[in-house]
């Protein structure tokens, strides 16, 4: 049974490949891309334009005239191994697009909101403190309570990440359909970096004086 399980786990890693080419005069010659079962449709649409000299912003990656959702992983996708994926300009530019998010708290409740995609994760967590019980604050000790934000396998840790990355950047765009991301809060050993102090999130010293004054 090990050993079954051992060449399942390797057949899921191993390598595959995809052909992508250009929608034009390139189209009869595609370019060969390695990837994983695990690998996403947006990275793999990023690889091809950097080939062909292309803009992963504006363009989409189609098998058999479909549209492929960038978020999702390969194997996933219907696309298979092996075949021909094409690179064509996107119908809708990227900001244009709305995103239907549904975001969870650390404590459970959930709050479901429209977005740009071309939308931060920070203005999210910025929306959402303004509209919820979310708490981002100072612990007595002066310790920093680090917010993160998890979408599927990939979380977002840092303020200078979730001040950058956008829902595009994680592949999600209006034909994703209403997607879930979950807010982490962790506390940390060390005082709230400058990137916390970023207009639009608001921090809360969390004080010990008041069950001491009794």
């Amino acid at each position: 049974q090990r050993r079954v399980h051992g060449d399942i786990l390797q057949k899921h890693k191993k390598k595959m490949s995809v052909f992508v080419a250009a929608r034009g005069p390139s189209e009869d010659r595609p370019i060969k891309i390695p990837a994983l079962p695990s690998t996403t449709i947006l990275q793999i649409l990023e690889k091809a334009c950097a080939a062909l000299g292309k803009d992963p912003a504006t363009h989409d990656l189609t098998y058999r005239d479909k549209i492929l959702e960038r978020s999702l992983p390969l194997r996933l996708s219907g696309a298979g191994t092996g075949n021909k994926l094409l690179v064509v300009a996107r119908a809708v530019p990227s900001a244009a697009s709305q995103v239907t998010c549904v975001v969870q708290l650390p404590d459970g409740s959930r709050i479901e909101r429209r977005f740009g995609s071309a939308v931060t994760l920070w203005s999210v967590l910025c929306a959402v403190q303004k509209n919820s019980e979310l708490t981002l604050c100072v612990l007595p000790a002066g310790n920093y309570v680090q917010p993160s934000i998890q979408y599927m396998n990939q979380e977002i840790r840092t303020n200078e990440a979730l001040q950058r990355t956008t829902f595009t950047d994680l592949g999600i765009s209006a034909r994703t359909g209403t997607v879930l991301l979950r807010v982490n809060l962790r506390p940390t050993d060390s005082e709230p970096p400058a990137s916390a102090f970023v207009p639009g999130l608001d921090l809360v010293e969390t004080s010990s004086s008041s069950s001491s004054s009794s």
